[in-house]
């Protein structure tokens, strides 16, 4: 699917593609963060990653032009540092 769009179709999704913790130290023009745990009952989860203000900066910190965040909204504005996310998103958020 990657041929004639990238130099090696490879190596494109190690290189590009990543968890909060290996992508860190690289940028990216734009940056899709997917917020898991949808279940209600997966707070812990939510409670984890929101006590760790790293998690969420090095999402935001990697994107050069444009940051997606995937989830659901009412669940992970409950998770602590998330919520200031929730407050500074444009309004494009839903």
């Amino acid at each position: 699917m990657l041929n004639g769009w990238v130099e090696n179709p490879y190596l494109w999704p190690t290189e590009r593609i990543g968890t909060v913790h290996t992508v860190q130290g690289r940028e990216a023009e734009v940056v899709i963060f997917v917020l898991g745990a949808p279940p209600p009952e997966q707070t812990g989860a939510r409670k984890w990653a929101g006590s760790r203000p790293n998690i969420l900066n090095v999402a935001v910190i990697r994107a050069k032009e444009v940051i997606y965040v995937i989830g659901d909204k009412t669940l992970w504005n409950r998770a602590s540092l998330f919520s200031e996310l929730t407050a500074r998103v444009g309004t494009g958020y839903q």
